[in-house]
């Protein structure tokens, strides 16, 4: 008889606390003395979700795909989807 190859449980359960701790901090590191530019605002949102999902899957969660939205002070909105 062959078995189901696929995984239907993720490895480790999702912590929300967790990952809100870790983009905040990203978040105050990467922004805290920085003054609003465009072009300055698209780089810096890649960067910073980079950051994140790199520490997301530091942690464990490596089957997560992390939606990432920034809001400029214009109402613009950046949309980043990293898996």
């Amino acid at each position: 008889m062959v078995q189901p190859t696929y995984q239907l449980k993720p490895a480790s359960n999702f912590s929300g606390p967790q990952i809100n701790k870790i983009a905040f901090d990203l978040l105050d590191l990467y922004l805290n003395d920085v003054t609003y530019s465009p072009e300055l605002c698209r780089q810096k949102s890649k960067e910073v979700a980079r950051a994140i999902t790199d520490a997301v899957k530091k942690i464990g969660h490596t089957r997560l795909v992390l939606l990432i939205t920034v809001e400029n002070k214009a109402g613009k909105i950046v949309t980043l989807k990293k898996k």
